[in-house]
């Protein structure tokens, strides 16, 4: 959406807290405010995400069921909740990591952020030592994360998806590795625990700096 039209012209607020999302579940039913996230604040592509309430057929579009409303405000506090949008979020709100699994390395919570050393370990290159425990059935995943590298010289960070098998030796995953201070990135294979080498390359739009 034009977030940044709506607000030019004082029909919305920039900080979109006036930003809401409604569903319709059928025609004799009010509808009701259902969680919403929005990014791309006061922009011209500003992103608003929830969570549909039911399946909508292949091929088909529901142009019906939900409705953007703004310039709420006096209509109390707007639904904005993500762990009811996405199907997992995770804030690092909960110093404990109690929803993932510490196989490898030093693990502490900060600020809202988690922060990892890992070093080098004993058993080949996959140095990735936090897993999410949850996952196991998602059919299809669509992956934002901020990720810092503070390590000195060039590393490869990059998390892994859709693990196999969570323990160091025999880690089996697909990694996205990132080079520190460049722009060069991959998808590359590991299998029990061994490197598949460069498969997928690509060029991120700036390179990915240290501490940053």
């Amino acid at each position: 959406m034009d977030h940044k039209a709506l607000v030019d012209e004082k029909k919305a607020s920039p900080d979109s807290k006036d930003l809401r999302v409604f569903y319709l579940s059928d025609k004799e039913r009010s509808p009701y405010e259902i969680d919403r996230v929005v990014t791309g604040l006061n922009t011209t592509e500003a992103r608003v995400q929830f969570r549909i309430q039911r399946m909508i057929p292949s091929n088909t579009v529901d142009s019906t069921s939900y409705a953007l409303v703004f310039a709420g405000e006096k209509a109390g506090n707007v639904k904005s909740d993500p762990k009811k949008v996405f199907a997992f979020f995770e804030d690092f709100s909960d110093s404990t990591l109690k929803q993932w699994t510490r196989v490898w390395g030093e693990w502490t919570v900060k600020n809202g952020a988690v922060f990892g050393k890992t070093g080098k370990s004993s058993f080949g290159h996959a140095e990735v030592g936090l897993y999410l425990n949850e996952g196991r059935d998602w059919d299809d995943i669509e992956l934002e994360l901020d990720l810092m590298e503070t390590g000195s010289g060039v590393v490869y960070p990059g998390p892994f998806l859709r693990i196999q098998e969570s323990n160091l030796q025999y880690t089996t995953a697909w990694w996205f590795e990132y080079y520190t201070d460049r722009k060069k990135c991959t998808m590359r294979p590991f299998i029990v625990n061994r490197d598949g080498l460069w498969k997928y390359r690509c060029q991120l739009p700036q390179p990915l700096s240290k501490n940053n």
